[in-house]
Formats: C-alpha cells, sequence, structure tokens
C-alpha cells in the first residue's frame, strides 16, 4: 500500500501510522491511511535541550537535526498558554510584565516543552506547533482562503456550461451550505444562486448568514435599472463594458451579489458579461510580459463625483495599479473600471503613459475574446454572486421594449464581515 502525504490547511505533510478521522472545512469526516512513522522520523523531530536565559528574558529550545533551534520571549510563551482554548478571559489579553517561569523542563517523549508560571499555569509546547509558527510559511489569518493563485480554479470560456449553482433557501438554513458556497466562490470567483423570490429585498435575508453588508454612495441595496438622464452608465441601456466594482474607492468590496428582479422578454437580451480577470493576467504575464508590467507597476488615478439621495454630495478618488500583486509577484486582485478612471496620471508615472495605454487596450482585447468572457443571462429570482477583487463583470447595450424593465437589486459585501462570519461557522458558532 502507498504511502500519501496530505496537505492540510496549514501547508505541512501529515504522516502518522494509523487510519485516523480528519475534519476538513465541512466538517465531515474524512478516512486516511498513514504511512508508519520511521525511528529516524522520531528522532528528527525531537528537543533536545529547553531552558530559561532570565537575563535576556528568553526561553531557549534547542532540537535535533533537521530542526532549527528557537529563542522565544517569555511573554509570548506566556500568552500561548490559553492557546488550546478559542477565547481567553476579558481582563487577560496580552499581559507583558510577567514574571520568568518558574521551571522549564522537556517531556519524557522529547516532542514537547513545558513551561510554568507562577500562577501554577502551564505552557506547552509542541515541536509541530514551533514548526508551524516558526519554520512554515505563514497562513494568511485575515482570509481562511488566500487570493494564492496556486489554491484557485482559474476559468475561462468553457465555464459558462457548469457556473456552481447554489439554493437560495438551504443558503439561509444550513450553514454548511454556506461554507460550500464560500469556498467555491472564492476557488471560482463567481456562482449562482436559484430560488430566491422575484422582489426587492431578498438579498437582505442573506446579511444573517454572511454579515453585515456594505455601504456604497448609492446606499445599500443598491438598484440597477435604466433611468431617464440618468449620470450612472449601469442605470442606462448603454453597454457597461468589463469593470470591478467602485474602483474609486480605496476599499471597494470584496464581493457583491446581483439578484434579478425584472428581465427582458427577449432571450437574447438583457445578459451580463463576466470574465476570470486573474486568468487573463496570466495568459498576459506569459505572453505579454512588458504590459503585464505596464499594468502592474503603473498607479492610475480614479475617480467618481456626484450627488445621491443617500448620501448626498460625494468625491470619491481612489490610486491604484490595475493589476495588484502580492509580494512574491502572484495576483491580489484588479481594480479595473474605466468608466471611473481618471485622466490624470501623477507625475512620476507619465514617462510610462504610452506603455501603459498600449498594455490597458491589450488586456481589454483579451477580456473580451471568446476565449474568457462568458454571457450568463439571469431570470427573476436568480442570483449571480462575483468575487470583485477577481472577477469583471459587464453587459452589452440592450434594447427595452416599451411596458419592459430590466430590473436588478446589488448589495456589497467587504472580506472582513463575510471571513468573520465563516470562521465562526466553522467552529460551529
Amino acid at each position: 500500500m502507498k504511502a500519501h502525504v496530505l496537505r492540510c490547511a496549514f501547508k505541512r505533510p501529515i504522516l502518522a501510522s494509523q487510519t485516523v478521522g480528519l475534519r476538513c472545512a465541512f466538517k465531515r469526516p474524512i478516512l486516511v491511511r498513514f504511512a508508519s512513522q520511521t525511528a529516524g522520523d522520531r528522532e528528527r523531530g525531537q528537543v533536545i535541550s529547553a531552558k530559561a536565559d532570565i537575563d535576556n528574558r528568553l526561553l531557549t529550545i534547542q532540537c535535533s537535526e533537521g530542526l532549527p533551534s528557537y529563542r522565544l520571549p517569555f511573554a509570548y510563551i506566556w500568552e500561548q498558554r490559553n492557546s488550546g482554548s478559542r477565547r481567553r478571559p476579558a481582563d487577560d489579553r496580552r499581559a507583558m510584565g510577567i514574571t520568568p517561569p518558574t521551571h522549564v523542563e522537556v517531556a519524557s517523549n522529547k516532542r514537547r516543552v513545558r513551561v510554568k508560571w507562577s500562577t501554577n499555569e502551564t505552557t506547552e509546547l509542541d515541536v509541530d506547533w514551533l514548526n508551524e509558527h516558526f519554520v512554515s510559511e505563514p497562513n494568511d489569518f485575515n482570509c481562511p482562503f488566500s487570493n494564492d493563485v496556486k489554491r484557485l480554479e482559474l476559468w475561462e470560456s468553457e465555464y459558462r456550461s457548469n457556473v456552481a449553482t447554489f439554493d437560495f433557501e438551504k443558503i439561509l438554513e444550513d450553514d454548511d451550505h454556506v461554507i460550500k458556497l464560500l469556498f467555491k466562490l472564492q476557488s471560482r470567483g463567481l456562482v449562482l444562486i436559484k430560488g430566491a423570490k422575484a422582489q426587492s429585498g431578498e438579498l437582505k435575508k442573506l446579511c444573517r448568514q454572511l454579515g453585515p453588508a456594505k455601504s456604497t454612495p448609492y446606499g445599500e441595496l443598491t438598484k440597477i435599472l435604466s433611468l431617464y438622464n440618468s449620470t450612472s452608465i449601469g442605470c442606462t441601456t448603454k453597454r457597461f463594458d468589463l469593470h470591478s466594482d467602485f474602483a474609486d474607492l480605496t476599499y471597494p468590496s470584496e464581493w457583491f451579489f446581483l439578484h434579478c428582479i425584472d428581465q427582458l422578454s427577449n432571450p437574447l437580451e438583457g445578459g451580463g458579461w463576466y470574465c476570470d480577470g486573474f486568468a487573463v493576467a496570466g495568459h498576459m504575464k506569459k505572453e505579454y510580459p512588458k504590459l503585464f508590467d505596464a499594468l502592474s507597476s503603473t498607479v492610475t488615478p480614479f475617480r467618481d463625483v456626484g450627488a445621491t439621495p443617500f448620501i448626498g454630495g460625494f468625491d470619491a478618488r481612489s490610486y491604484w495599479p490595475l493589476l495588484c500583486l502580492h509580494e512574491n509577484g502572484e495576483m491580489k486582485r484588479l481594480v479595473i473600471g474605466n468608466h471611473s478612471r481618471d485622466d490624470r496620471f501623477k507625475a512620476k508615472n507619465k514617462s510610462r503613459l504610452f506603455g501603459w495605454y498600449e498594455a490597458y487596450s491589450r488586456f481589454m482585447q483579451l477580456a473580451t475574446d471568446h476565449r474568457f468572457l462568458i454571457n450568463v443571462r439571469l431570470e427573476p429570482g436568480d442570483i449571480v454572486v462575483v468575487h470583485n477583487a477577481r472577477v469583471l463583470h459587464g453587459r452589452p447595450e440592450y434594447k427595452q421594449s416599451e411596458g419592459e424593465l430590466r430590473c436588478l437589486e446589488a448589495l456589497h459585501f467587504d472580506r472582513d464581515s463575510v471571513y468573520s462570519k465563516l470562521r465562526a461557522k466553522m467552529a460551529g458558532n
């Protein structure tokens, strides 16, 4: 029987000797057959010595070959004494003025260090825990599923035939369904929800499961329909180029839900465009690296000026590269919005403008190509959920017959509010 190495959410290979039940993010047990651990494996994971350096207020831990040594502040070790519980007492958040430990010992299995304090409390530091926190690549604690492209399922136009679909009522009632939805949304960036009523306010029901919605200059729950003399291109029947919502904000929303209330009778009208911007960016980085660099290094100004009944006058401004990267050069988010882009580039970017315009033109040509673009027509009651940091959306111009109305409602969510809810649900709360 072959031994398989699993990589868990903490990116560490797991090896053991029995069949064990693991609980994944969906709270379902997974049976896994582990390979036997050899004597060499056990020896490499041993603690040789541990002692308190009183003068420098440090604990020094010496490990066997294959693992580093550690020098950890007493204050940090003190904070870990309650690490097994999900919450700390309200009066015990971060005690910095602690006394040195009264006793330090290495456990008999040489895999753990016990530190005893004058309060009769004990901190236990396991070799695997040390490796996880100080050797392995740190986890993105702000988000259980970071925008690491290695974890994402990038898609092209073939995704149109198998867009992930979820049931509205199950989302309202079943936490597991919500978790599945958010996992799929994070991996694919675009999902559909069926079964909502074709009436205003349905999206607000989701706040109970996803956290508070994000307010925008146009209100919290935004209606999108054609209005006479509207200053917002979204509220017209004109073509709306591919974009990410609220590029003019310093903190744009992470996701938005778009609910169809009324749709046109002509099945060829009223559809929407969607494109995996990360897939386009990846293709551009490979085939046109200089143009990719131009979009990822040139800071672009965005601006939206207007007035709404919700907040009155506003003048929103932001400055972003169109392609925002992580430190390792992978995609972090897209900020695309030709309708809100300001042409007043900062002086230091003027020398790059020719390359920037060429690069932007090439990116949009790729994004609107049949290879990457899909068209999704929502029917009344349908909801499309879009990862605003990754997936671009837009629409072709449409004709609206007399007496007809294409009406949508949008609700935006911040990253923090949704992931806060998600962590609570994954913990069973």
